[in-house]
């Protein structure tokens, strides 16, 4: 507080990332548009939902999966893709991974 000073450090991760084109229902793995660099199997990781506004799933269209593998920017996640996230305007989902080292609470 006031003049207190916080020190964080932990391993660099990629965040987020883009899905190369489209992603489908019982797809089990996406290529991602750039090294997710950090990443690693078991880590927690969200994709975001493509649909249009006011389409069923625009709202609550996010997916919690795990990553299983990592192969360059194949991504092998558990469970399979319940729904479709398309490619708009050629822009993939956003994928979020959310597995951290350091938590500040």
């Amino acid at each position: 507080m006031h003049h207190g000073r916080l020190d964080v450090r932990g391993t660099s991760k990629l965040a987020w990332a883009r899905v190369s084109g489209s992603a489908a229902v019982g797809d089990v793995a996406v290529t991602l548009d750039r090294d997710p660099v950090g990443w690693k199997p078991g880590d927690e990781i969200v994709i975001a939902p493509t649909t249009a506004p006011g389409s069923a799933g625009y709202r609550d269209g996010f997916e919690e999966l795990r990553v299983a593998a990592i192969d360059g920017r194949l991504v092998t996640f558990d469970p399979p893709l319940e729904r479709d996230h398309p490619a708009v305007a050629n822009i993939g989902a956003e994928l979020l991974n959310l597995t951290r080292n350091v938590r500040v609470g």
